[in-house]
């Protein structure tokens, strides 16, 4: 959601400039997801944990190899901004991991001192 807001944006709104409708579903998309994710996270007492980071850092890197693929058999960028054609774009995409792990780990901070304590299991019960 922050990449397409921060950096996609603008270019995304002039591809479909001549299409309301597409406009329309990339706002949605791109919105709605992050909306219900922090509704979720006000309304129950589940937190986000720290050792997700892993994992969410190998589905980026899945996401960049595939990133890069598409790019080379396409012969175009998927994204403007990483081309795939010198070093910076590696160097890009790595900046990005970085900047994504150090806001979930803030977000996992934030999430911790505002339902306060530790995570605890609930007890099962038996039927």
């Amino acid at each position: 959601m922050s990449v397409y807001w921060s950096l996609l944006h603008d270019f995304i709104m002039d591809y479909f400039k001549n299409d309301p409708l597409g406009q329309f579903q990339q706002i949605l998309v791109h919105s709605v997801p992050g909306f219900v994710g922090m509704v979720h996270t006000y309304m129950t007492k589940s937190r986000l944990d720290q050792k997700l980071l892993i994992p969410l850092l190998k589905l980026g890197i899945g996401y960049l190899m595939i990133n890069f693929t598409q790019t080379k058999i396409m012969g175009e960028p998927v994204y403007p901004f990483l081309p795939w054609d010198s070093i910076q774009s590696p160097l890009i995409g790595f900046m990005l991991l970085f900047m994504f792990s150090f806001m979930y780990l803030a977000m996992c901070w934030i999430d911790a001192a505002i339902k306060g304590g530790a995570l605890s299991k609930v007890p099962a019960k038996k039927c």
